[in-house]
């Protein structure tokens, strides 16, 4: 594999393309990267064939092209972010792949640019694994060593409607089946505090208790508590708001800068270049851990990186960012952070992991599975830069049998198994199924090879814990999948194969398939 470093020098608006003059002309195959999700709601796939004569297609922070029947692959990345988010795009002229546009849009006079690294090879995948490592070993950032805790998260029952009773409930039914779904954290979502951004401050009705209290009670019961809050964000009624308007990025009229959230407020940004509001940041985590939270859910990252005026001349968006994050990251050392929404270069050491795709729901096959996908794409992160999360499992009744085996598919491919049911009312064969997502782990996932262009991959590779190599499949499509046992790298030749996600035990592949919008893992047989 080679590789080479790229040198970006100022030109207008920070943009260069980057010539590719020694790459197939009909390098027609990209592999595009939407950082925090960018693939919401639309299902897209990122592994996309080039079918118009004229186009572009742009990616964040990483781009692959290739010719596939050449085997000739070029991945062009930014392995750094500290000021700027870098785009890059693919340009096409009559399907011939023409240049790679590289912007970096943020950077300022006599800033240094991102660094951008080109990697050369004959497998797509590997170049992407090299690459989440180069990263890794540019910005000094490793995964936790701890494991991700399984849990369960108060938003995909209650929602915004959420009391301390749910709560106390959820941590009841829990503790009472740790021999069922070992779960450690108890997660308040939104929907305790009054006001968003006084994640301290005046609870809503149905909290009769201190969070202080509430934390204890969960603690009490065997479980950690954990929290959800949009650190960045305020609404223009809090208290936060009102004693420090100055405290928060401003538009080109000098105002606070408003967005609309996604909760039912109006949002203001902290601008975290100031050093008055990282002490705030620092000092609001602090309180909270003081109070026996040590789970973070950081949510609305991504809004947090407006276009708008900073207090220090010097700050870019994501320089800001870093600086409130670098902040809490200080304040609760030995607290889980996860980040949402965020774009992912950006929070590079600074958290311990990151929802990596969109919000799942237990009422929308599609959603689960493009939840599911969208994190299985970023399969080059998993074990380099954060734990992934693919959001929460849900296998309540009502989901159907193959949406429910794919989310519960989604949390072993990860190792990251948050409940999003009330664990109490699942019947012994979902409660199950929950239990095998908390237990099982498959490490090292990757696509199987043969991809198809602009659709979503069935089948990933990897290992269990114990060593044996594992197949797993996620059938997204309307028409059943059988496994080419020539595809499962690893199996020993005529080895029996057994499936564990049903369990369905001793399968024979050549009778096999997978149902549409259904999921299988598939090992070497032990006996």
């Amino acid at each position: 594999m080679e590789r080479n470093e790229i040198e970006l020098r100022p030109s207008g608006e920070w943009i260069r393309t980057l010539p590719v003059e020694d790459m197939p002309a009909q390098s027609w195959w990209i592999v595009r990267n939407g950082s925090g999700g960018v693939e919401r709601g639309t299902g897209e796939s990122p592994f996309l064939g080039v079918s118009e004569p004229n186009g572009e297609r742009t990616s964040d922070d990483v781009l692959v092209v290739g010719c596939p029947e050449e085997r000739a692959w070029l991945l062009v990345g930014a392995v750094s972010c500290r000021r700027s988010p870098t785009y890059l795009t693919a340009v096409y002229r009559s399907r011939t792949l023409r240049g790679i546009r590289v912007v970096q849009p943020d950077l300022r006079e006599g800033d240094g640019p991102e660094e951008i690294v080109a990697l050369r090879g004959d497998d797509w995948r590997a170049l992407l694994r090299r690459y989440g490592e180069l990263c890794a070993e540019r910005t000094g950032a490793r995964p936790a060593e701890r494991e991700p805790p399984a849990g369960w998260c108060s938003w995909y029952c209650h929602g915004a409607a959420v009391t301390e009773r749910d709560v106390l409930a959820a941590a009841d039914a829990l503790a009472a089946r740790r021999a069922d779904f070992p779960a450690r954290v108890v997660q308040i979502d939104s929907g305790y505090q009054l006001r968003d951004g006084d994640w301290t401050g005046a609870l809503r009705p149905g909290w009769p208790s201190p969070l202080r209290e509430t934390a204890a009670a969960v603690r009490a019961r065997g479980l950690e508590a954990g929290i959800w809050t949009a650190p960045f964000h305020a609404a223009p009624e809090s208290d936060v708001f009102r004693a420090h308007p100055e405290w928060f990025v401003r538009g080109r009229d000098g105002r606070p800068l408003l967005v609309r959230g996604f909760t039912s407020s109006l949002w203001a940004t902290l601008d975290a270049s100031r050093p008055d509001v990282r002490a705030h940041l620092a000092e609001t985590f602090r309180t909270l851990r003081s109070w026996g939270f040590s789970y973070f859910k950081l949510d609305a990252l991504g809004f947090a990186i407006p276009d708008g005026v900073f207090a220090d001349p010097a700050a870019t968006p994501v320089s800001a960012l870093r600086a409130g994050l670098a902040a809490i990251r200080e304040a609760v050392p030995d607290a889980w952070i996860l980040g949402c929404g965020a774009h992912h270069l950006a929070t590079h050491g600074l958290v311990d992991a990151n929802r990596m795709g969109c919000d799942t729901a237990a009422d929308s096959v599609p959603k689960i599975e493009h939840a599911a996908l969208q994190t299985l794409a970023k399969f080059w992160t998993f074990g380099r830069w954060f734990a992934p999360d693919p959001d929460v499992v849900v296998v309540r009744d009502g989901v159907p049998d193959g949406a429910a085996r794919i989310s519960a598919l989604a949390g072993i491919l990860t190792g990251y198994a948050f409940s999003g049911d009330r664990v109490e009312t699942l019947p012994p064969g979902r409660l199950a199924l929950l239990g095998r997502a908390a237990r099982l782990r498959v490490r090292g996932v990757r696509p199987a090879s043969g991809v198809e262009p602009s659709l979503w991959p069935r089948l990933f590779l990897g290992a269990l814990a114990d060593g044996r190599s594992a197949a797993a499949v996620l059938n997204a499509r309307d028409e059943p999948f059988s496994v080419d046992p020539a595809a499962l790298e690893g199996f020993p030749a005529g080895t029996p194969v057994e499936e564990l996600l049903r369990p369905l035990g001793a399968v024979d592949l050549r009778a096999f398939s997978v149902p549409p919008h259904d999921a299988a893992l598939l090992v070497p047989a032990t006996c």
